[in-house]
This record gives structure tokens, sequence and C-alpha cells, in this order.
């Protein structure tokens, strides 16, 4: 296989080191310097306990491929959006049914009409100091009525009033988060073209050092380089994986 393909023509995937025998892991360490080699393990604790039964470079290789099975979870994460007018309109239905419940709370602490109506009942005396039931009504019960109706429509209309201020203050952040994503989404495709680029750059050093072209130094200093640029990239996608979540929260995405 090595003799039939050229050197970092083909990458080779391993979904799972862990099921590798002892000669499966001689054979990868005959490939690792011809292949591209992209494995994972299903445990990270799994892979550092199975470099420990190999030689110092399998070793190596095999953190290496801890370090891409925790890159390749990065890269299945799934970064994009739905479009900004979707992300309105569940928030906006979240608001009402939201409105809804609280104006079904308040409308139901009303009592009833009649009750404010009832005469208020109390003890009274005859002329000879004998205690007796009373019962007292006033006109001013039906202003009193008037004013507690109007007070409550008041409150009604300024809680709906507070219900749209506060939807225009989410839809407000809503926009601006994916606003702040759409940028950062942007600059990550620029480097995602850039890092393309220092790959081609970095196979054509690797090439050189395996010809003994150029010294371990220069190639080190130079993998080194590469592997912070790899680092950084999955850094900035996983901030952008957790803005996207951030952003489907506060749109209240189901």
């Amino acid at each position: 296989m090595i003799k039939s393909t050229n050197h970092n023509e083909y990458t080779l995937i391993i979904d799972d080191l862990t099921a590798l025998t002892p000669s499966g892991v001689t054979a990868l360490d005959k490939l690792r310097n011809h292949f591209h080699i992209i494995a994972a393990a299903s445990d990270q604790n799994d892979t550092l306990q199975l470099s420990e039964q190999f030689s110092e470079h399998m070793q190596k290789g095999l953190l290496l491929a801890l370090c891409l099975s925790i890159t390749a979870h990065v890269h299945a994460q799934n970064i994009t959006l739905p479009d900004i007018l979707s992300l309105e309109a569940s928030l906006t239905r979240f608001h009402e049914i939201e409105r809804a419940a609280q104006l079904k709370a308040f409308d139901q602490t009303k009592s009833a009409d009649w009750k404010d109506l009832l005469p208020s009942v109390g003890v009274a005396y005859t002329p000879s100091g004998a205690p007796r039931p009373a019962a007292s009504w006033s006109p001013l019960q039906i202003l009193d009525r008037k004013e507690k109706e109007r007070k409550r429509k008041l409150d009604r209309q300024s809680l709906i009033l507070n219900f749209e201020i506060l939807l225009t203050d989410r839809l407000y952040k809503l926009r601006q988060l994916y606003h702040d994503y759409q940028i950062d989404q942007q600059a990550l495709i620029t480097t995602m073209e850039t890092i393309e680029i220092d790959e081609k750059l970095f196979a054509i050093t690797e090439q050189k050092y395996q010809e003994n072209i150029i010294k371990p130094s220069e190639y080190l200093t130079s993998k080194k380089s590469m592997l912070q640029t790899r680092s950084a990239v999955q850094a900035a996608k996983q901030e952008l994986y957790n803005k996207k979540n951030e952003i489907l929260y506060v749109a209240k995405w189901e």
C-alpha cells in the first residue's frame, strides 16, 4: 500500500483506537509516516491507557490521536444557525405564550362585581343598649367599585405595554447576537481559507524534512506553528458553537 501511493497522498481514518490489536498497532506505526492519520477513541482515558502499552514514538502517535479525537468532535459540532426571521418568529411565539399566561393569571384575580356591592355587616345597639345585627350600605361603594375597575384596566394595559417593550428589547438583543455571530462566522471562513494554504506549505516542509533537505529544528518550528494555528481555529469554532447555542436559547428555539 505504501509503494502504490505517494507520501501524504491519502488520509486514513480510524474510528476507535481502543479496538486495535497488537498487530494493528504495528501496522499503524509503519503507516504513520506515509499517510495522514485521523483517529479517535471511544473515551479519552482509554487512549491514555493504551499509550502506556506502546513504544515512545507510538505513545506520541496515540496522544496525537487523542488530540485529533477532540478536534473531530469539534468539527462534528454543527455551527449553522436558522435564519434571523425564523429565530425572531420563535422568540415572538414564546413571548406571546408568556404574555397570555400572565394576562390569564391577572384576570383570574378579579373578584365578582356583586361582591363589591355587598353591605357591610356589623353590630348596632337599640335605644335600650341591647346589641343587634346591622347592615349598612353606601352609594360610595358604587364609585369605589368603578374606581377599582378603572385601575384594573389600567394595570392590564400596563402589563400588555410592558410585554411589548420586553419583546422589543428581546428582539434587539437577538439581532445583535446574530449580527456578532455572522461577523465571527465570516472571520472563521476567511481563516479556514488561509489555513488551507498553511497546510499545503507545511506539507512541503514536511516533505523536505523526510528527504533530509532541512534541519529538524526548522521542521519542528514549522510543525509547532501549524499545530498552534490548528488549535486557534478549533478554539474559534468552539466559540462560534457556544454563540450559536446562546442565540438559540435567547430565541427559545425548539
